[in-house]
């Protein structure tokens, strides 16, 4: 993973510019990043972000080191627009980011003001390893080439093995509340999966199982598949 593109178009950022629109730090303040928002308002604004951060090379060197705020927007609030769009399209409903360490990531309110929702993100990457590639990517505008063997599972089963162990630090917090709370594993399947293929939807089949084997203190939990937009709802009770 480089930078994500609301197109799913996979490494869009490392392509030719053909935008114009420069990128303005204004646009990624803590208060413009936490504003509250429909679910078709959160995804334009991402879109303008990214198509912003394409057009401009130093902000895209600073996005692939995920440096200042752009962390928390490539690692949550991007991914919490695909949730809103995915869970909330066409509904009378305001997202909302929250930058900090309150023990939650986002929340859903009704145009009313009502706590709908509170959302905890989590997406387990190999930091060291994605560092080196994005300092590779922005020194020489390539990185090395990755070979594996196709039929060779163990690097999907490393993916889940991580999110899985992540999952048992999550089940240790407790994110019940009142109104209705949300747990959200990111699992980005490039360029590992392949879900043409059976042995690969059935990995997919086993995580979620052995997500339902974890006791969480929240009231609903998903599996969220970039860059396809899947949305997999583990339980909700």
């Amino acid at each position: 993973l480089f930078l994500p593109n609301p197109s799913f178009k996979r490494d869009a950022i490392t392509a030719p510019l053909i935008q114009t629109l420069a990128f303005e730090e204004s646009m990624t303040s803590e208060e413009e990043l936490q504003k509250k928002r429909t679910p078709d308002e959160l995804a334009s604004y991402i879109d303008s972000i990214f198509d912003s951060i394409k057009a401009d090379k130093d902000a895209r060197k600073i996005a692939r080191m995920k440096k200042d705020v752009f962390k928390v927007l490539i690692e949550e609030i991007y991914p919490f627009s695909i949730y809103c769009k995915l869970k909330y399209a066409g509904k009378n409903v305001l997202c909302r980011p929250v930058i900090g360490n309150q023990g939650f990531d986002a929340t859903i309110e009704s145009n009313t003001g009502e706590l709908i929702e509170l959302v905890e993100f989590t997406w387990p990457i190999d930091g060291q390893k994605e560092h080196f590639k994005c300092k590779q990517l922005n020194e020489k505008d390539h990185t090395d080439v990755e070979i594996w063997d196709y039929n060779d599972n163990s690097k999907i089963m490393d993916l889940i093995d991580r999110i899985i162990k992540k999952a048992h630090d999550k089940s240790l917090i407790n994110y019940k509340t009142e109104k209705g709370s949300a747990l959200v594993f990111v699992l980005d399947i490039v360029p590992y999966f392949d879900l043409e293929r059976l042995e690969h939807k059935e990995k997919i089949e086993f995580l979620k199982t052995k997500l339902k084997e974890i006791k969480f203190n929240v009231k609903a939990q998903y599996i969220l598949l970039l860059p396809i937009q899947e949305l997999i709802e583990i339980k909700n009770s």
